[in-house]
């Protein structure tokens, strides 16, 4: 279990790159297009990343805490563009 990840979603913590994941959902486009390091934050895959050395790695235990939980799911979908 990524426990950088529970910290970053369940007690929402400042990991991506300073932000709180409540945060991003408010960025400018600015930031949004000029900060990248919160990417691998709100979308993290199973392969680190060779730009953003805290990223976090997502591994099956986390995906599947991840999966479960619902708020999640819809922080996800409002980081999508409409």
């Amino acid at each position: 279990m990524n426990f950088r990840m529970r910290m970053f979603h369940d007690a929402n913590a400042p990991l991506a790159d300073g932000l709180r994941r409540k945060e991003l959902l408010s960025i400018s486009n600015e930031d949004f297009e000029s900060k990248h390091g919160f990417i691998q934050w709100a979308f993290p895959t199973p392969e680190s990343s060779n730009q953003v050395s805290n990223a976090p790695v997502l591994d099956l235990e986390t995906a599947v805490w991840l999966a479960e939980k619902p708020e999640v799911s819809t922080f996800l979908e409002a980081m999508t563009p409409s």
